[in-house]
């Protein structure tokens, strides 16, 4: 069956996208900018909260609120930058692992080279997001419904750029392919920018795109506009919205992200008004970050 076929190709770009995430950690040692927390791992499991005071070719020291120390720079596994505005009394929160995208439109903001995620939602849909480099992400997915021949399937290149530490700016396509007898293309292409107003706790995003048809152009844009706050230690609240147009409709939706380190939920509440009319529905999805 086809949607065995598709559920092969997908296992397997998201093993030999965590095999590649975690081939040679390669990071750099950098004293770093005031208004910035570093993080540091090292290879047999432990975690440091601090920053570097200096740093040689075989060693490094790092300050901690518990006072510095000196570590060989092969026993290091990881070095990763923050704001300081994870740490709250001494303890590091971390960042939303999902910068990238809202619940399902993406940010300006782009995936690190070799992080990537797996999303799925509502159990059905799968997708696999892989940062091939720090500007250029690559997107999988497709619908696994049992004892279903015909699914659909889509891909979401992307590529983006910081503009500065507050701005940033991405394009790309979600192109999306329907299990009926014309077999078509459908889909979006779009531009969309992210403003942090404050690193980290709250951004805006705000974009615009067309949709096509196989080689039908929408006559009028799609505009999206979403907002993302850090409410607490672990969680997010979220808005995505859509207005369309073209068909005098609009999606809208509210919700709250649960994440860890590596693992994430959304959880949100999704409504469409077209005219005097609306449809109501809920929207659950687990995401798995590498």
């Amino acid at each position: 069956m086809k949607y065995k076929v598709i559920l092969s190709l997908l296992l397997t770009i998201l093993m030999f996208s965590f095999a590649f995430s975690q081939n040679k950690n390669e990071f750099e040692i950098q004293i770093p900018d005031s208004g910035t927390v570093q993080v540091l791992k090292t290879k047999d499991g432990s975690k440091f909260i601090g920053k570097v005071i200096s740093f040689d070719d075989e060693k490094v020291l790092f300050e901690t609120q518990n006072g510095n120390f000196e570590i060989k720079r092969n026993k290091i596994k990881s070095l990763e930058n923050y704001s300081d505005t994870n740490v709250k009394s001494g303890e590091f929160f971390n960042p939303d692992p999902n910068v990238s995208r809202l619940f399902f439109a993406p940010k300006g903001k782009m995936l690190k080279k070799r992080k990537g995620y797996y999303q799925n939602i509502w159990l059905f849909f799968h997708n696999v997001t892989f940062g091939i480099t720090d500007n250029i992400t690559m997107g999988i997915g497709g619908s696994l419904f049992p004892e279903v021949d015909e699914q659909l399937y889509f891909f979401t290149p992307k590529i983006g750029k910081r503009v500065n530490k507050k701005f940033s700016v991405a394009g790309g396509v979600l192109g999306i392919k329907l299990p009926d007898d014309e077999n078509r293309l459908v889909g979006i292409g779009y531009g969309v920018g992210t403003y942090e107003l404050k690193k980290d706790v709250v951004d805006v995003t705000f974009g615009a795109g067309y949709g096509f048809v196989g080689k039908d152009l929408a006559e009028k844009p799609v505009f999206v506009l979403g907002l993302e706050t850090r409410a607490g230690g672990h969680f997010a609240l979220i808005s995505e919205n859509w207005i369309i147009p073209e068909f005098e409709n609009s999606i809208n939706s509210v919700g709250i992200r649960f994440f860890g380190e590596k693992l994430a939920v959304d959880l949100a509440f999704i409504f469409s008004i077209t005219g005097d009319s609306g449809n109501f529905f809920p929207y659950l999805d687990f995401v798995y970050n590498f």
